[in-house]
């Protein structure tokens, strides 16, 4: 009898610290979504709940890989606070949940289809997270949530066009810069000495301080420097540095002010105000010859006799 009760409180003990650890996890996951949201929101360009860059997708994704498809109701408890949270009501912020939820869980299921592997070593892998999570799944959640807007009369939503093409792109967003460093960080831990953690931390800390200078200290004409610090870290740390180490710079990018991001070299804001001063400069009245009086172009320097 002994035997038999120490076995079953031992069960017991053992059943409530599995519970504890899941209820712990169910928060973190929740809780994480909820505070990457708010950030996300934050954002100088994001348009009422719908943001360019939307990293509680990719904390989802990643915590159903890693942690199971049966976290799911934590996904959709964070979506739910999120939205609910954020100015809109409490059953169109149901609805979204919804669709966040399930562009999760069909992101995992895609993914499994294809034998896929949370740490990325192969390049197949990176090849089915951007094409099968981060393109093909995020439609649901793109698709439900402008349809919940346009049905809630919100203004957000219009044109409908733009609007579903802003939310897929910041849900593709988040899979791509959030998902992979959680996935990497959990599967495969680094085995750095002390010389090459200290090489490691310096280098992401000058990259963080390269890609503040460029997007916010006004150097948004020459964002050149960031790019030899990234080969530099492909060359160092290898795949795992080169998947992770965009994320300093793409975070950066993505809190920078529009003006900045807008302006630099080869953007198409960039590109259309030189075409705008183009088109002034062509419809600017021609010069008179002062000689002969003829009208001549601009670029004459000098008339015939």
């Amino acid at each position: 009898m002994v035997g038999v009760e120490d076995m079953l409180r031992t069960s017991s003990q053992r059943t409530l610290g599995v519970r504890g650890r899941s209820l712990l996890a169910f928060a973190a996951v929740a809780g994480a979504y909820v505070g990457a949201a708010k950030l996300g929101l934050e954002l100088s360009v994001a348009h009422g709940v719908i943001t360019p860059v939307w990293p509680p997708t990719g904390i989802a994704l990643a915590a159903l890989l890693l942690l199971g498809p049966r976290y799911w109701p934590a996904v959709a408890m964070g979506a739910f606070v999120t939205n609910a949270t954020s100015g809109v009501s409490a059953d169109v912020a149901a609805a979204i949940s919804v669709g966040n939820t399930l562009a999760a869980l069909a992101g995992v299921y895609l993914l499994r289809r294809v034998d896929f592997r949370p740490s990325l070593e192969r390049v197949g892998d990176v090849l089915w997270l951007t094409l099968l999570a981060a393109f093909a799944a995020t439609t649901i959640s793109a698709t439900n949530g402008v349809t919940t807007l346009v049905l809630a009369g919100s203004p957000a939503a219009s044109p409908y066009g733009s609007a579903w093409l802003l939310w897929w792109l910041g849900d593709a967003m988040g899979v791509l810069l959030v998902a992979p460093v959680l996935l990497i960080g959990a599967t495969r831990r680094p085995k750095l000495d002390r010389k090459r953690l200290l090489e490691a931390l310096g280098l992401v800390a000058l990259l963080a301080g390269t890609s503040a200078a460029v997007f916010f200290g006004g150097g948004w004409r020459y964002p050149y420097p960031i790019f030899p610090l990234l080969v530099l870290a492909t060359l160092r740390f290898r795949t795992r540095s080169s998947r992770s180490s965009s994320s300093p710079p793409c975070a950066f990018a993505s809190s920078a002010p529009p003006s900045a991001v807008s302006s630099l070299p080869g953007s198409r804001s960039a590109a259309s105000s030189r075409a705008t001063r183009r088109s002034r400069e062509m419809r600017r009245p021609p010069r008179r010859c002062s000689r002969r009086c003829s009208v001549l172009p601009r670029s004459a320097s000098s008339c015939s006799a």
